[in-house]
């Protein structure tokens, strides 16, 4: 009989499972060669249960652990190779897990300590992280997102040996790292920093953060306590034990801000989509705003936000910006605080795009170069934002791009390198679908790439046709990959809009293209109704479909009342979305203009559009529409003045509207001397 079999049958009589008499009834079956194993014997005869094997092997797995332990502790008892502090605590049974000894508690937060602990087995130091105030219902998840972090092999990332549960009636989740001999970002900020020695530590901090997205892990908890230098100076990264794998983000977000313990990050630190819960937009991007904010403490030694309680500082992550850092310091470098603000940025799009983007500007501070341009960073966040399916956001990113200086019209040479850079990715993404077919990443690169040709050949006046053929190609295989993912439903429907467009803008009729992007579009809404995009996309078709509607001589309200309904959930997500803002307004301006002509009262209906306006432009002060239709709104209201003051700006913004707009600036200034003697129509 084998060894492993007695001790399993002296476990059963000893938990009372089964008598002694059964036990002896099935001994025969285990003697001699091939004889069976007792857990399959048992379980065939109907003996035991396989809850009860299991459980029987889970506590001779315990079992042969504390031998273990007791063994390891028996050798190093007067050992030579033990530090003193560790013979000391082996005195003490209650800092003994397993092979562990834990020594010193080193940290300590809200969901629990960080101890010294010495590796009995290893003959080293780790740190040992129990999670005494963690949610129950989480534990699985984090311990699984700490140990993905082990996937990591970079000098900077402090490692993740194992993670588990204490033993006893109590079970603690714990987690084994790396213990690093050093001091946090807080401590060493304190003692102070120079702008340069800031630079060098957060650039290598965002080497080690890209070094793990590049194995498919994000962190979502930077922040300076979670970067620790040792005393070489080497800088490491810790506490994945909010690190996801890329992708499997699923945040539950129902209401403005997600419940309390809902939110990963730290406020203060987290991103506006953390603070929102909006899963949709945690990405690379999430972890580049982290070490934007940690870049923040270390120039000025404050967070960027601070709040009496959590859901406070969570709103004003979401509203609100931070003081500028030149401003609690005026001897930092200018170019640090831009690379501080492109990180942080409240749109995901407008932020670097990932983490090396960073470490490219740092370095350049370092050695005493200028950053990288505006326009280095438009044409990467052009395709960011179509990436995000943000399609009109994208058109207007490219049209900056190409554009010479004020002028109307596009620069040459600027188009042609755009052109160029987008031809070449795509050469290199059509070999790599020749290879990887079935890749739905490298088609929906492809096809955003090819989206963005057919987006600057049309600002260019050239048809966009062949782009856009083989742009909803790529989305249309995309889909087929991945039929139940929103953003591949998304990118779909945008290259049917942008067709759509294309198709009006040449006299023909856009509504079959609409409905199709519509279908796209509510089929990417059912599936994630966090989708901010999908909502302002769809309700962008609404607003034209109205437009044809009204053109046609057919009811438009009820198509103005569902855009404005998609815009007003958009914003709930994303109360900062200058661009949702901008379309609320502009589509309540169109309303009440219906409603004026129908002889209906609108004056509410402009003021909320005013409203709304308002705020696009003050979040992004170049919106050429937002203007424009805030002078509308103006006018109607009888502000004259200010209606002038709107269209001059939206002219300054675009001089090649310039035979829409200075008709409307004549009649306001007109007004405007006559006031009061023959007012507009009542409204």
């Amino acid at each position: 009989m084998r060894e492993e079999d007695v001790e399993f049958g002296r476990v059963v009589l000893e938990k009372g499972l089964l008598s002694q008499k059964d036990l002896d009834s099935v001994v025969s079956e285990l003697l001699g060669p091939g004889g069976a194993e007792l857990p399959a014997v048992l379980q065939k005869r109907g003996l035991l249960t396989e809850e009860q094997v299991k459980e029987v092997v889970d506590e001779l797995r315990r079992l042969s652990r504390l031998r273990k332990a007791k063994e390891i502790l028996q050798k190093l008892k007067g050992g030579t190779g033990v530090p003193p502090e560790v013979t000391k605590a082996m005195q003490q049974p209650g800092l003994h897990m397993g092979k562990y000894v834990r020594v010193e508690e080193i940290g300590k937060g809200s969901l629990g300590s960080v101890w010294k602990t010495w590796d009995c087995e290893e003959q080293k130091w780790k740190a040992l992280k129990l999670l005494t105030s963690f949610r129950r219902g989480n534990v699985k998840e984090v311990l699984e997102d700490a140990l993905s972090a082990g996937r990591v092999v970079h000098s900077g990332v402090v490692h993740c040996y194992e993670t588990g549960m204490t033993e006893g009636s109590i079970s603690i989740p714990f987690i084994v790292l790396d213990y690093v001999e050093g001091r946090n970002l807080e401590n060493l900020r304190r003692a102070g920093l120079t702008a340069e020695k800031a630079a060098k530590i957060l650039r290598d901090a965002a080497r080690a953060i890209h070094d793990a997205h590049q194995a498919g892990v994000l962190h979502l908890d930077i922040k300076p306590r979670n970067i620790l230098i040792d005393a070489n100076g080497e800088v490491h990264v810790t506490d994945f034990g909010q690190a996801p794998p890329i992708g499997s983000v699923d945040i539950e977000a129902t209401t403005l801000l997600p419940k309390a313990g809902e939110v990963r990050g730290t406020p203060g630190y987290l991103a506006p989509e953390q603070a929102l819960g909006r899963k949709h937009d945690i990405t690379v991007r999430t972890d580049v705003y982290g070490l934007g904010a940690t870049l923040y403490f270390i120039l000025t030694g404050k967070p960027p936000f601070e709040a009496d309680t959590p859901l406070n500082c969570c709103l004003k992550t979401v509203h609100e910006e931070p003081p500028k850092p030149t401003e609690l310091d005026p001897s930092i470098p200018g170019d640090l605080e831009r690379i501080v603000f492109r990180a942080m940025a409240k749109d995901p799009v407008r932020r670097y795009e990932h983490p090396r983007q960073m470490v490219d500007d740092l370095d350049r501070v370092i050695e005493g170069k200028p950053i990288q341009s505006d326009d280095e960073m438009k044409f990467a966040q052009g395709l960011a934002a179509l990436h995000a399916g943000r399609i009109e956001e994208s058109i207007t990113m490219f049209k900056d791009l190409i554009r010479q200086g004020a002028q109307a019209g596009a620069d040459p040479s600027k188009r042609d390198g755009v052109l160029q850079r987008l031809d070449e990715g795509e050469a290199g993404l059509s070999l790599a679908i020749e290879q990887q077919r079935k890749n739905y990443d490298v088609r929906t690169q492809r096809g955003v790439l090819r989206l963005a040709k057919a987006i600057i050949l049309s600002l260019d006046g050239k048809d966009p046709g062949e782009a856009c053929k083989g742009s909803l190609d790529d989305f249309t295989k995309a889909n087929a990959l991945r039929p139940e993912h929103s953003t591949a439903r998304l990118n779909s429907a945008n290259i049917l809009i942008f067709s759509a467009r294309y198709a009006r803008a040449l006299g023909k009729s856009p509504l079959d293209l609409f409905q199709m992007a519509l279908n796209e579009l509510n089929e990417a809404c059912r599936l994630d109704m966090t989708n901010v995009a999908a909502l302002h996309n769809r309700g962008t078709v609404y607003f034209y479909v109205a437009r044809e509607a009204k053109r046609a001589g057919a009811d438009a309200d009820d198509f103005y009342l569902r855009a404005i309904d998609d815009f007003t959930a958009a914003l709930t997500l994303e109360p900062g979305n200058a661009y949702v803002l901008k379309d609320l307004g502009v589509i309540k301006v169109a309303l009440a203009k219906l409603r004026l002509a129908q002889g209906k009262k609108v004056k509410d209906l402009y003021e909320q559009a005013l409203d709304s306006l308002t705020r696009a432009t003050r979040l992004n002060a170049g919106l050429y529409g937002a203007w424009f239709e805030r002078g509308h709104a103006h006018f109607a209201l009888k502000a004259f003045n200010h209606a002038i003051q709107d269209w001059e700006r939206a002219l300054e913004l675009d001089p090649s509207r310039a035979d829409a707009i200075r008709p409307l600036l004549e009649e306001a200034r007109a007004w405007a001397v006559k006031r009061g003697t023959h007012p507009p129509q009542e409204l």
